[in-house]
Protein backbone atom coordinates (compact mmCIF):
# COMPACT_ATOMS: atom_id res chain seq x y z
CA UNK A 1 0.00 0.00 0.00
CA UNK A 2 1.19 3.66 -0.49
CA UNK A 3 1.41 6.55 1.28
CA UNK A 4 -1.36 8.20 0.10
CA UNK A 5 -3.62 5.33 1.41
CA UNK A 6 -2.07 5.72 5.30
CA UNK A 7 -2.52 9.08 5.00
CA UNK A 8 -6.28 9.03 3.98
CA UNK A 9 -6.66 6.17 7.02
CA UNK A 10 -4.99 8.29 9.63
CA UNK A 11 -6.96 11.22 8.30
CA UNK A 12 -10.34 9.70 8.66
CA UNK A 13 -9.46 7.87 12.37
CA UNK A 14 -12.82 8.33 14.55
CA UNK A 15 -9.56 8.29 16.85
CA UNK A 16 -7.99 12.12 17.17
CA UNK A 17 -4.26 11.49 16.51
CA UNK A 18 -1.74 14.38 17.25
CA UNK A 19 1.92 13.74 16.49
CA UNK A 20 4.66 16.49 18.19
CA UNK A 21 8.75 17.01 17.79
CA UNK A 22 10.94 16.45 20.65
CA UNK A 23 10.48 20.21 21.51
CA UNK A 24 6.71 19.11 22.13
CA UNK A 25 5.64 21.02 19.65
CA UNK A 26 2.42 19.94 17.85
CA UNK A 27 3.47 18.90 14.22
CA UNK A 28 0.16 16.98 12.99
CA UNK A 29 -3.22 16.48 14.57
CA UNK A 30 -5.70 14.46 12.64
CA UNK A 31 -9.84 15.97 11.75
CA UNK A 32 -10.71 14.15 14.33
CA UNK A 33 -9.47 16.52 16.67
CA UNK A 34 -11.85 18.69 15.72
CA UNK A 35 -14.68 16.38 17.47
CA UNK A 36 -12.82 15.33 20.88
CA UNK A 37 -11.71 18.43 22.00
CA UNK A 38 -13.05 21.13 19.88
CA UNK A 39 -9.91 22.61 17.61
CA UNK A 40 -9.62 22.62 14.29
CA UNK A 41 -6.18 20.85 13.39
CA UNK A 42 -4.38 24.10 12.03
CA UNK A 43 -5.02 25.75 15.22
CA UNK A 44 -2.66 23.09 17.12
CA UNK A 45 -0.14 22.64 14.55
CA UNK A 46 2.76 24.73 15.56
CA UNK A 47 1.68 25.11 19.38
CA UNK A 48 2.72 23.42 22.29
CA UNK A 49 0.88 19.99 23.35
CA UNK A 50 0.17 21.61 26.69
CA UNK A 51 -2.27 23.99 25.12
CA UNK A 52 -4.82 20.54 25.18
CA UNK A 53 -3.62 19.77 28.35
CA UNK A 54 -5.02 20.39 31.90
CA UNK A 55 -2.97 22.78 33.42
CA UNK A 56 -1.58 20.63 36.78
CA UNK A 57 0.30 18.30 34.03
CA UNK A 58 2.26 20.21 31.83
CA UNK A 59 5.53 20.31 34.23
CA UNK A 60 5.09 16.47 34.62
CA UNK A 61 4.67 16.35 30.93
CA UNK A 62 8.10 17.84 29.74
CA UNK A 63 9.75 16.46 32.46
CA UNK A 64 9.07 12.66 31.44
CA UNK A 65 9.88 13.98 27.76
CA UNK A 66 13.14 15.36 28.82
CA UNK A 67 13.72 12.32 30.97
CA UNK A 68 12.75 9.70 28.17
CA UNK A 69 14.60 11.82 25.92
CA UNK A 70 18.03 11.47 28.11
CA UNK A 71 17.42 7.68 28.61
CA UNK A 72 15.57 6.41 26.08
CA UNK A 73 13.71 4.68 29.47
CA UNK A 74 9.85 4.92 29.40
CA UNK A 75 8.75 5.84 32.76
CA UNK A 76 5.00 4.59 32.03
CA UNK A 77 3.30 2.17 29.69
CA UNK A 78 2.47 3.95 26.51
CA UNK A 79 -0.66 1.89 25.85
CA UNK A 80 -4.45 2.64 26.80
CA UNK A 81 -3.48 5.40 29.44
CA UNK A 82 -6.82 6.80 30.88
CA UNK A 83 -5.40 10.79 30.86
CA UNK A 84 -7.58 14.35 30.69
CA UNK A 85 -7.45 16.44 27.91
CA UNK A 86 -8.31 19.89 27.69
CA UNK A 87 -11.10 20.91 25.19
CA UNK A 88 -11.05 24.45 23.47
CA UNK A 89 -14.01 25.28 25.55
CA UNK A 90 -11.94 24.80 28.33
CA UNK A 91 -13.63 21.78 30.15
CA UNK A 92 -11.73 18.35 30.66
CA UNK A 93 -12.25 15.02 28.53
CA UNK A 94 -11.51 11.60 29.48
CA UNK A 95 -8.97 10.17 27.19
CA UNK A 96 -7.26 7.05 26.55
CA UNK A 97 -3.99 7.85 24.98
CA UNK A 98 -1.67 5.39 23.03
CA UNK A 99 1.69 7.16 22.14
CA UNK A 100 4.02 6.00 19.85
CA UNK A 101 7.40 7.14 18.85
CA UNK A 102 8.50 7.17 15.32
CA UNK A 103 10.84 9.06 12.72
CA UNK A 104 10.00 10.93 10.07
CA UNK A 105 11.51 13.11 7.53
CA UNK A 106 14.76 12.61 9.63
CA UNK A 107 13.10 14.04 12.98
CA UNK A 108 11.96 12.00 15.89
CA UNK A 109 8.03 12.74 16.56
CA UNK A 110 5.80 10.87 19.43
CA UNK A 111 2.30 10.67 18.30
CA UNK A 112 -1.01 9.94 20.53
CA UNK A 113 -3.97 8.14 19.74
CA UNK A 114 -6.51 9.64 21.78
CA UNK A 115 -10.21 7.83 22.23
CA UNK A 116 -12.79 10.07 23.80
CA UNK A 117 -13.81 7.77 27.44
CA UNK A 118 -16.53 9.82 28.23
CA UNK A 119 -19.04 7.69 27.89
CA UNK A 120 -17.58 4.70 29.10
CA UNK A 121 -16.58 6.82 32.37
CA UNK A 122 -20.39 7.63 32.55
CA UNK A 123 -21.30 4.24 32.16
CA UNK A 124 -18.64 3.08 35.06
CA UNK A 125 -19.63 5.77 37.14
CA UNK A 126 -23.30 4.02 36.71
CA UNK A 127 -21.95 0.78 37.81
CA UNK A 128 -20.36 2.02 40.53
CA UNK A 129 -23.57 3.94 42.27
CA UNK A 130 -25.99 0.61 41.36
CA UNK A 131 -23.00 -1.74 43.25
CA UNK A 132 -23.44 0.87 46.13
CA UNK A 133 -26.81 1.00 46.21
CA UNK A 134 -27.57 -2.94 45.82
CA UNK A 135 -24.86 -3.19 48.93
CA UNK A 136 -27.30 -0.89 51.02
CA UNK A 137 -30.27 -2.98 49.96
CA UNK A 138 -28.59 -6.05 51.07
CA UNK A 139 -27.85 -4.70 54.32
CA UNK A 140 -31.50 -2.65 55.22
CA UNK A 141 -32.93 -4.74 57.72
CA UNK A 142 -36.42 -2.40 57.87
CA UNK A 143 -39.25 -2.01 55.20
CA UNK A 144 -38.77 1.83 55.13
CA UNK A 145 -34.66 1.74 54.83
CA UNK A 146 -35.53 -0.72 51.75
CA UNK A 147 -37.49 2.03 50.10
CA UNK A 148 -35.06 5.03 51.16
CA UNK A 149 -32.48 2.97 49.33
CA UNK A 150 -34.72 2.28 46.39
CA UNK A 151 -35.85 6.11 46.10
CA UNK A 152 -32.29 6.95 46.46
CA UNK A 153 -31.33 4.66 43.83
CA UNK A 154 -34.45 5.64 41.16
CA UNK A 155 -33.13 9.74 41.82
CA UNK A 156 -29.18 8.99 41.44
CA UNK A 157 -29.09 6.32 38.78
CA UNK A 158 -32.45 7.41 36.72
CA UNK A 159 -31.70 11.09 37.00
CA UNK A 160 -35.32 11.45 38.74
CA UNK A 161 -35.66 14.79 40.42
CA UNK A 162 -38.85 13.03 42.45
CA UNK A 163 -38.82 9.75 43.22
CA UNK A 164 -41.31 7.67 45.73
CA UNK A 165 -42.41 4.12 47.11
CA UNK A 166 -45.88 3.46 48.18
CA UNK A 167 -47.30 0.44 49.96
Amino acid sequence: MDAGFFKVLVSNSSDAIVSINEDSEVVFANDSVKRVLGYEPEELVGEPLTKIMPEQFHGRHHRAIEAYKDTGERNIDWNDIEFPGLHKDGSEVPLSITFEEHEYKGQRVFSGIMRDITDRKRYERTLEKLQSKTRSLYEAERKREVAEVAVSAVAELLDFPIAAVYR
